[in-house]
């Protein structure tokens, strides 16, 4: 299945915060419960509220990031002769 690339921002957006927030909430509900026998309800609760939360942010700020690192960053002669 392929998605149009006008979504582009969206989907990176939607795996990138899912990514993030899935190895965060599993960390922080180790390190503050343990690996208990309610770990996995505990991590998900964490996960399903931290998503809620990450995926619009991330929406909203991955655009201007990017914005940011093109100032901070520069292209090299090669890479303005040779362009991708």
């Amino acid at each position: 299945m392929k998605i149009s690339s006008k979504y582009s921002q969206v989907v990176f957006a939607l795996l990138s915060s899912a990514v993030m927030t899935i190895l965060m909430s599993g960390a922080m509900t180790i390190i503050n419960r343990g690996l208990t026998s309610d770990f996995l309800f505990f991590w998900g609760k964490s996960f399903l509220i931290g998503w809620l939360i990450s995926f619009p942010l991330s929406i909203l700020i991955i655009p201007q990031i990017r914005r940011f690192v093109e100032e901070l960053t520069t292209k090299t002669e090669m890479e303005m002769s040779h362009p991708a």
